[in-house]
């Protein structure tokens, strides 16, 4: 079942993560993307310097379809890590 975005999320910088919410045609979806991972993408976008929400809203999109992928893989609450966001240079050679 294809997720839809929600809009609402939360930075928490203690842990830090960025909880975002989706939903289903039947539930709430919780969701999460680390920290070290929006700074990874903008690293790798020759970028870094942006606050969390800055980058969670720079990137939300990718994050979601990401998130939307896991959960139609059967995870219940998607995380979405560095290495799924921005893998390094060498696993992307093939």
């Amino acid at each position: 079942m294809t997720l839809q975005t929600s809009g609402r999320h939360l930075y928490e910088p203690l842990l830090g993560i960025v909880l975002f919410e989706m939903h289903d045609l039947q539930a709430v979806v919780h969701c999460m993307v680390s920290e070290c991972a929006l700074r990874n993408r903008a690293l790798v976008d020759g970028g870094g310097e942006d606050s969390v929400e800055e980058l969670f809203g720079l990137y939300r999109t990718e994050v979601e379809e990401l998130a939307a992928a896991q959960y139609e893989s059967g995870f219940k609450n998607p995380i979405v890590r560095a290495l799924d966001l921005a893998p390094p240079p060498s696993l992307l050679r093939h």
